[in-house]
């Protein structure tokens, strides 16, 4: 499990708390016989809350696992000379936005631009750095085009999504739509236990997913096991240069 997902679970049971133990619990019977339209507005207004902060804590989740892989991989490369498929893929995709991009680059980009293409590893910061804008920039939402232009450049094909969990997604993403951006009523009555199952439901697809890239991030005995073998060779080197002295 990536350190992305374990904040997410975190930072929905964080959540699913707030709401269905603290603010659940101060709506009793007497308020319903006292105000029951009243109460039953509050309790959508809840459940709005809810899945609002619910989608942004899952677009954070799909947002910082394509910078982890990305950036661990880049990592792995420049210390083990290793390349692994995201990194493939990237430079794959981002020739194509390059070449779109091309005719919209000031004469700084142009020079930029030039200088690594014949440079691999310049080539391959320049790609990283284009989809780390992308990601931090143009993401808005986790429908399914989002969910493709953050996890297709890292070499996911449409065929390694389930289809139900896209489905699933897109409706997602449009009830969040009309209750962030429509400041009238939520048009069908939202149940919190329905709403929190669902959320299940769609977690279950996430670690999936999440399961797939966790291979490609160096876990923290990895990156020890880097350094250490740095530091070994570095004191031998020393050695060495003793000796010859």
């Amino acid at each position: 499990m990536s350190n992305a997902l374990n904040q997410l679970k975190i930072g929905l049971e964080r959540v699913k708390s707030s709401f269905y133990l603290k603010e659940f619990k101060k709506i009793s019977i007497l308020d319903i016989v006292a105000a029951e339209e009243n109460v039953l507005n509050k309790c959508q207004d809840y459940i709005k809350a809810y899945m609002l902060l619910t989608y942004a804590e899952m677009q954070s989740y799909f947002q910082e696992i394509s910078k982890e892989v990305i950036f661990s991989c880049l990592k792995k490369f420049k210390e083990k000379n290793v390349i692994e498929l995201p990194l493939i893929a990237l430079v794959v995709f981002t020739k194509r936005e390059f070449s779109l991009l091309l005719d919209t680059f000031d004469e700084k980009e142009r020079k930029k631009f030039k200088e690594c293409e014949n440079d691999y590893s310049k080539r391959l910061n320049l790609s990283v750095e284009l989809y780390i804008g992308i990601i931090e920039n143009d993401i808005n939402g986790i429908k399914r085009k989002d969910i493709f232009k953050m996890l297709m450049p890292l070499g996911f094909l449409e065929s390694d999504f389930d289809n139900d969990f896209l489905i699933k997604m897109d409706d997602f993403g449009s009830t969040r739509g009309e209750m962030a951006h429509k400041s009238c009523a939520i048009k069908q009555e939202k149940n919190f236990d329905e709403e929190v199952r669902k959320i299940d439901e769609i977690m279950q697809y996430i670690r999936d997913i999440d399961e797939k890239l966790s291979k490609y991030i160096q876990k923290k005995e990895e990156k020890d096991n880097i350094l250490h073998m740095s530091n070994e060779q570095q004191l031998k080197k020393e050695i060495s240069l003793k000796k010859v002295a």
